[in-house]
């Protein structure tokens, strides 16, 4: 506000400030990554001479540099600050992926890109500080007709003056030798011991040239945290490129840079990037970096074994989230696919989880991603939740999704505590409430379970409960809630002279339109608290207690039984 106000007064140019705001700003940008450098140069085990840490020094001030001038220029071009912080993020991350960080294969139309990228000549003047010529050595990587054999003419750039180079007929050759031997297409290194007469031929020719790392005989080993010792025959492997014809570096070669400069102690990835870790560990140990930890995890498999994909079902944790999986579930579930904690505890927390876990007890076979599993595993921490927690959680589920106008109150609470065990998911709460509402008796009477209940004189006993519920004894004790309704039960079970499940069964089919639920009583007393206020949204089509009983009215209950006789007469035949 201050400076809008200066400037539309015109107190000075918008140069002006920026050129002070950079002066200013000077010896904090310089200072700060200076002793960054100090500290973890010597850590990262890059070579440690005068020449080798200013020549870094010098790359990473300049860096700098311009990353303030460009953010500056965007502050300038664009005064709303957040607009201007997300285009600086987006401008940054394209010029990291232009400079070979994670994109090997840059397409042609964006190609360009690299020629503005910070990143892009950072990774070079690392290259000119870091390498001499007995590590690495340009040769040819290009494609060309075997038939033409002309040169590829590509523009290279100067290290320390010992370039060699190569014909794209050459590989083609060499590939072709190794595939008539069996043998992998691997490459020769014949141009690593070139003279310079021959590298200034093949440079006035314009043949194109890369920069490979020299891979020393014998093999490699190193000990996965995981796997244990994995060596690797390097006579197979071939010296392999780091810095393309188009002076773009590779993966590979970024990735090791980045993580020793930043002093990683442990690489944990996918058993995928194993390959990698070949050329990564050579990297390591040309540049005289530490090696860091590897440690390489098995694949989730599908329950088919095979790798698991987007037809196995969904594949990001938004989607799960929006299933109803709690994030603390897929956590716990997560830990558990290759790994335990040498007991038959499954259950963990992210606390225990921390103190639990080690590397070592991770498993080397792949572990199948079972669907139950997780569900079950959902199911146990939604309930293992303070009741206070799991009563908001759900609670909020109902009212959101429409099912109740409320999300507090007694018959909140006691619905929850009623369902909880049945519901796995937040989004289990939904169908869990709906049946619980529901009166499906005409559909539960033509099912053949319930022929023993009608055949149980359902007729009289029907006749016994709406006398019950005319006389009103039935509606005054569910008023007294759970207690009212255990002593009406008794009551009404003697004078029926009926007890457990034969008084149980057809109570249950009266009243729930079912056969099986949770507990009776529990579920009598909320559907009458239910039907006495509006706590249920209208959409929802709930049957109050008065309804049922009208429909109970209209069924011809000696007609039913002579029909359900028939049908069981005609299954005994």
């Amino acid at each position: 506000m201050m400076l809008e106000k200066e400037r539309s007064s015109g107190m000075y140019r918008l140069s002006s400030y920026f050129i002070s705001r950079m002066v200013a700003d000077l010896p904090m940008e310089l200072v700060l990554p200076t002793v960054f450098l100090l500290i973890t140069y010597f850590m990262a085990g890059l070579k440690a001479t005068a020449l080798n840490f200013f020549e870094t020094l010098f790359s990473l001030l300049l860096n700098v540099l311009v990353a303030q001038g460009l953010g500056l220029a965007l502050g300038a071009a664009v005064l709303d600050q957040k607009s201007a912080t997300t285009l600086a993020s987006v401008l940054m991350l394209v010029f990291l992926l232009a400079g070979g960080f994670y994109v090997q294969n840059v397409p042609k139309f964006i190609d360009w890109v690299k020629y503005i990228s910070i990143s892009y000549y950072t990774y070079q003047l690392f290259i000119g500080s870091q390498f001499h010529s007995g590590d690495t050595y340009p040769c040819s990587e290009g494609q060309c007709p075997i038939e033409e054999f002309p040169p590829i003419k590509q523009v290279g750039f100067d290290l320390n003056g010992q370039w060699m180079a190569a014909m794209a007929l050459e590989l083609e050759k060499m590939k072709e030798d190794a595939k008539l031997k069996q043998l992998p297409p691997v490459y020769t290194g014949k141009w690593a011991y070139a003279t310079d007469k021959e590298v200034e031929e093949e440079l006035a020719k314009g043949t194109p040239y890369t920069f490979r790392l020299r891979v020393p005989k014998g093999s490699l080993k190193i000990t996965d945290l995981i796997r244990g010792e994995v060596s690797w025959n390097l006579d197979t492997l071939g010296d392999f490129v780091i810095m393309r014809s188009n002076g773009q570096p590779v993966y590979n070669f970024c990735v090791t840079v980045d993580d020793a400069t930043m002093a990683i102690s442990h690489v944990i990835r996918a058993e995928e990037h194993l390959p990698n870790t070949l050329r990564q560990a050579l990297i390591y140990k040309a540049l005289e970096f530490p090696m860091p930890n590897f440690a390489h995890v098995s694949l989730i498999l599908a329950p088919d074994r095979s790798k698991l994909s987007k037809r196995h079902g969904a594949t990001s944790f938004g989607q799960y989230r929006e299933m109803g999986y709690l994030p603390e579930a897929m956590t716990n579930y997560l830990a558990l696919l290759g790994w335990g904690d040498g007991t038959e505890n499954e259950f963990f927390t992210l606390d225990k989880l921390v103190e639990r876990f080690t590397i070592e007890h991770v498993n080397k076979s792949g572990a199948v991603f079972d669907s139950t599993k997780l569900r079950w595993m959902n199911g146990q921490h939604l309930r293992a939740r303070p009741s206070e927690d799991l009563n908001k959680l759900i609670a909020e589920r109902w009212k959101t999704s429409g099912m109740l106008t409320i999300s507090e109150g007694p018959f909140v609470d006691d619905s929850i505590q009623l369902l909880k065990d049945g519901i796995d998911l937040i989004t289990d709460a939904d169908t869990a409430l709906s049946n619980l509402l529901s009166y499906p008796l005409h559909s539960t009477l033509q099912s053949h379970e319930a022929e023993s209940v009608i055949q149980d004189n359902l007729s009289e006993f029907c006749a016994s409960f709406l006398a019950a519920y005319d006389s009103g004894d039935l509606l005054r004790a569910l008023e007294e809630g759970q207690a009212g309704w255990k002593n009406w039960v008794k009551g009404f079970g003697k004078s029926l002279k009926r007890k457990g499940k034969s008084l149980f069964m057809p109570l249950r089919l009266l009243l729930t339109g079912k056969l099986h639920g949770p507990d009776i009583g529990a579920t009598v007393v909320l559907l009458y608290k239910a039907g006495t206020s509006d706590i249920i949204a209208s959409e929802v089509g709930f049957v109050t207690i008065d309804e049922r009983v009208k429909v109970l009215r209209q069924i011809n209950w000696e007609t039913l039984s002579k029909e359900h006789a028939v049908k069981e007469t005609a299954s005994t035949v």
